[in-house]
């Protein structure tokens, strides 16, 4: 829907005494950047739920520190953001290509990175790359 649509909907809506709860996500966080700076200053102004899917290998705890004090929620973003799918396929780090062991350890390491690092903001949501 263009944002001209979208905002004469949410209009309407406001006219008629209803709302819309809305939240976003962003992928791929591992570390403090200037475009996770911008989509924060964004977050702020708009003041709408953010979560951010979050690559727990080589994850940097600068980024715990950056978010403090923010209503920002953690979500589980596969493991590395690796593509183990044969060069045929769609590219996935979880898929039917690996076996199922190896991707279990890798959610319960990430599951647990996640956790420790981030506490009570991680939420135990598994966002898939790419899939």
């Amino acid at each position: 829907m263009p944002l001209s649509q979208s905002r004469a909907r949410l209009d309407a809506l406001y006219a008629e005494g209803r709302s819309v709860a809305l939240w976003w996500r962003d992928d791929d966080a591992r570390a403090p950047t200037l475009a996770l700076d911008r989509l924060l200053a964004l977050q702020a102004e708009a003041g709408v739920p953010l979560a951010l899917a979050v690559i727990p290998d080589r994850v940097d705890p600068a980024l715990e520190a950056r978010l403090q004090g923010r209503p920002i929620s953690i979500l589980l973003h596969g493991h590395a953001h690796a593509n183990h799918a044969p060069p045929s396929e769609k590219r996935a780090e979880f898929g039917d290509h690996r076996p199922l062991q190896a991707m279990a350890a890798e959610l319960i390491e990430g599951r647990a990175k996640l956790g420790a690092l981030f506490a009570a903001r991680f939420l135990p949501v598994f966002v898939p790359p790419w899939n």
